[in-house]
């Protein structure tokens, strides 16, 4: 919208430049001198409301893994934005798969997944990621440990 607005600007100083040069020339002056005083005296509002969503602040629950086609798996869960101020966009996950029998487990998958999702502030969401981790050797039971490692608010 800018654009055409400022392509509109042009066109009409540059038809006015044929019969009233000093006046189109004159506009021209004040409209440079008024968008450089716009880009000096402004503060930038976008860093300012851009609050960063520490990874502490972001929990995850209920995380259910189940196999999915072509050997990945599908992850289930629960994840809840707990910053006071600032609404959730993105986390990244780092996603570990443990072969556990009893209570010796040896992770035999790794993967990290970028998931995109709009969390607000003191709310919570329910997710779904496909992870593809390899074939696994699995001896007992699976289990998951996903951490939240970078957010995006």
């Amino acid at each position: 919208m800018q654009w055409a607005l400022l392509a509109v600007i042009v066109v009409a100083l540059f038809l006015m430049s044929g019969r009233y040069p000093r006046l189109a020339f004159s506009i021209l002056g004040v409209l440079v001198v008024a968008a450089i005083a716009v880009i000096l005296f402004t503060e930038d509002d976008a860093s300012l409301r851009k609050e960063q969503i520490a990874p502490t602040d972001v929990s995850i629950e209920s995380v259910v893994g189940q196999p999915a086609y072509g050997g990945g798996y599908r992850l289930t869960g629960r994840i809840t934005n707990g910053h006071q101020s600032a609404e959730l966009k993105a986390v990244m996950l780092s996603i570990v798969m443990q072969d556990c029998v009893e209570n010796d487990c040896a992770a035999v998958g790794q993967a990290d997944e970028r998931l995109n999702l709009r969390v607000p502030n003191g709310q919570s969401r329910d997710f779904s990621v496909t992870v593809y981790l390899g074939e696994a050797d699995i001896s007992g039971s699976i289990r998951w440990s996903i951490d939240v490692t970078d957010t995006r608010s």
